[in-house]
């Protein structure tokens, strides 16, 4: 079973107390939680996806932070069984579209999980949605949808 105390040891996070629930790890400023924890410093999330390829303690929380990503994402993938799969959206994770790309983020997602449940896992899509604002987007098709229904 699931537990974010294990999660946050397995990181390499003490569970201090920035780090109390999921929230603390996937958004953006958990992101930039996780970086201040390991540089001791604070920069932005932009700042910190940026320097990925410079900046030890950047790959290091972006890898903390995918890896977290992933692991709740299998976990709540498995309790919700989303039928057409898993879509992420929001300008960090079109940030770090290349990152949700690599093998970290796909091996962390069916990480130590009986392989019945690693098979639907792995049949299971997962998605970025490049469009912004899309719930603005959403909420004008839903808006569409009634209106014709007024006619």
């Amino acid at each position: 079973s699931f537990a974010i105390p294990e999660l946050f040891l397995e990181l390499g996070l003490e569970n201090k107390k920035d780090f109390n629930v999921v929230e603390d790890l996937i958004s953006g400023g958990g992101l930039a939680k996780i970086y201040s924890f390991f540089a001791d410093t604070e920069i932005s999330p932009e700042e910190i996806v940026g320097s990925y390829h410079s900046d030890q303690f950047a790959q290091k929380s972006v890898d903390v932070f995918l890896t977290s990503l992933a692991q709740i994402l299998s976990e709540l993938a498995l309790a919700y069984m989303p039928g057409k799969g898993i879509y992420l959206a929001g300008g960090l994770m079109r940030s770090l579209k290349e990152f949700i790309d690599s093998d970290l983020f796909m091996r962390n997602f069916i990480v130590n999980r009986k392989s019945m449940h690693a098979d639907v896992l792995t049949q299971m899509p997962v998605a970025l949605i490049n469009q912004e604002m899309t719930c603005l987007h959403g909420s004008l098709n839903f808006i569409n949808k009634i209106s014709q229904n007024l006619n």
